[in-house]
């Protein structure tokens, strides 16, 4: 009696070297992939949680004050427990900031993937690209007005806003091939960080048609001055050849 042929794994999954995960061996491909998929839906499930408590206690500290949104009112409006809301945010201010947290993050991500040859500008005006398609996560304006209500979390707001600046001097500085402490990357940084909050607090990111190209054209004249007049001949950025 002939042999049942065996199946293929399923299309894309595969190991290290390019091979197909598990060929030859039906259980093992069957088992891994079943645990990629469930691994998948974790991280999803995950994801949703962790949005629903941020939309959560950023609505009652808006409404309640940072005091007033406790963790088992956040809790019940978010439809988990209190426990679960603590173990995905360990300190309450966490939650209103997880937002702002995020988008910096995604501007780490950028600065740090760029291709040789992308100016720090660009970069940051993809990056900007980005957060106009994303909008407000949180809707009804939630982080503004949270933290226009309350002073703990203005200086939280401004210490994600320090670290933006570091990012963005950093890459300058990389661009420049000077330090970061140097002047001039100091100065181009704190600049570029204040166009974009001049032009993000003018109206909201996502209904700003003309956004971008404002946006760019102002960070790059922010920075146009500074490399023909502040940086010395010999510290512009290298040519490619």
């Amino acid at each position: 009696m002939p042999s049942r042929a065996r199946r293929a794994p399923p299309l894309g999954l595969r190991g290290e070297g390019g091979q197909r995960v598990g060929a030859g061996t039906p259980k093992n491909w069957a088992r891994r992939y079943s645990y990629a998929v469930a691994e998948s839906l974790r991280e999803r499930n995950k994801a949703r949680t962790r949005r629903a408590i941020i939309r959560a206690g950023l609505r009652l500290i808006a409404e309640r004050g940072f005091d007033g949104a406790t963790i088992p009112l956040i809790a019940e409006a978010a439809g988990v427990s209190p426990r679960t809301v603590s173990y995905y945010f360990p300190v309450k201010a966490d939650i209103a900031m997880g937002p702002i947290s995020t988008i910096i993050d995604r501007l780490e991500a950028i600065l740090a993937s760029r291709a040789p040859g992308t100016g720090t500008v660009e970069a940051v005006a993809a990056w900007l690209a980005d957060e106009v398609a994303i909008g407000d996560e949180t809707g009804d304006d939630l982080v503004r007005r949270a933290i226009a209500r309350e002073p703990l979390l203005q200086v939280r707001h401004q210490n994600h806003l320090e670290r933006a600046k570091i990012l963005v001097t950093e890459a300058l500085a990389t661009d420049f091939a000077l330090p970061p402490t140097a002047l001039e990357p100091r100065v181009a940084g704190a600049a570029t960080i204040s166009v974009v909050l001049e032009l993000w607090g003018e109206e909201h990111i996502a209904a700003a048609a003309d956004f971008l190209p404002r946006a760019l054209a102002a960070l790059t004249a922010a920075n146009a001055s500074l490399t023909a007049s502040q940086v010395r001949p010999e510290m512009q950025p290298a040519t490619s050849v």
